[in-house]
């Protein structure tokens, strides 16, 4: 996992429980200053900075795998409207990589394009 990327710690940072999720993925370090997926200064903390084991659950994968064509998707949009994407465009874009599941497609360009769908019909 690239957390160190804030395209990928942005997405991933909610669904980690306060705990051990989040103190594995930071170590020893207490605060990671980033930017969010919507390019606004973040700040990440863990209170507890023990090292522990990173134990995420099938769901947690699933939604891991997605970034990448969530990402994806956000970029070319970026691209097209010149601008960084809005929070609600980060949500769209995660709620219909969810949805490309359960239709079950499978090819990444084929998701990317159905994730970029709800930019245009979920303005």
């Amino acid at each position: 996992m690239r957390f160190y990327d804030s395209r990928a710690l942005s997405p991933l940072w909610p669904m980690l429980a306060p705990g051990n999720g989040r103190r594995a993925l930071l170590g020893p370090v207490s605060v990671w200053h980033a930017l969010d997926a919507c390019a606004k200064p973040c700040v990440y903390t863990s209170t507890d900075t023990s090292l522990a084991d990173l134990a995420l659950t099938d769901a947690q994968w699933q939604a891991i795998h997605r970034h990448g064509l969530i990402n994806r998707a956000l970029g070319l949009h970026m691209l097209e409207t010149g601008r960084q994407p809005t929070p609600q465009e980060v949500k769209a874009a995660s709620a219909s990589a969810a949805s490309a599941e359960q239709y079950e497609l499978s090819d990444r360009d084929d998701i990317v394009e159905f994730v970029g769908h709800a930019f245009v019909w979920h303005p």
